[in-house]
């Protein structure tokens, strides 16, 4: 078992990067979360010990792009409100009323972020704020890229747990 040699991976890489954006694109309809789901895909292949046995590298890229790209959207539509800058939270499509109710929920999970550690908080607000990747918060914040991938999916859970208990008071 051997990890893949860094000439085959940036061969590889430049083989097939802009369809994996393309196809993660469609499915994410974001640039940035594309870039980091090819991204996530191409560092998974890095770290595969027996990528010999991948018989077919064009399938396993896109299903591993594939899978990540639908995690991603998963995690979009349990915690959008991430992806809401500050100025965008009043809809002039919606009633006085429905914008105080929406003004409420982002004021909510506005709560709950600041429950969190301030490392967790930075790593949140880098990511859906500033729309880093994975590797460029790891680099910030000196965390190996599993640790904010970790410290990613373990705020959010947090989050969205208080939030429903508070909501469903």
């Amino acid at each position: 078992m051997s990890k893949i040699s860094e000439k085959a991976l940036v061969e590889i890489y430049n083989n097939y990067e802009n369809r994996l954006f393309g196809f993660a694109k469609k499915i994410l309809k974001d640039d940035l979360l594309a870039e980091d789901c090819v991204q996530q895909t191409f560092y998974q292949l890095y770290k595969q010990d027996d990528h010999e046995k991948i018989t077919e590298i064009y399938s396993w890229l896109f299903t591993v792009c594939r899978n990540y790209a639908f995690k991603l959207s998963n995690n979009r539509k349990k915690f959008p409100v991430c992806e809401i800058s500050q100025d965008e939270r009043i809809d002039e499509g919606l009633s006085p009323l429905e914008n105080l109710d929406r003004k409420e929920l982002y004021s909510l999970v506005d709560q709950q972020l600041k429950n969190l550690s301030k490392q967790k908080q930075e790593i949140l607000k880098l990511r859906f704020f500033s729309g880093l990747s994975y590797e460029e918060i790891s680099q910030k914040t000196k965390l190996n890229i599993k640790n904010v991938g970790f410290h990613i999916s373990n705020s959010l859970s947090i989050i969205r747990k208080k939030f429903h208990q508070t909501v469903d008071k």
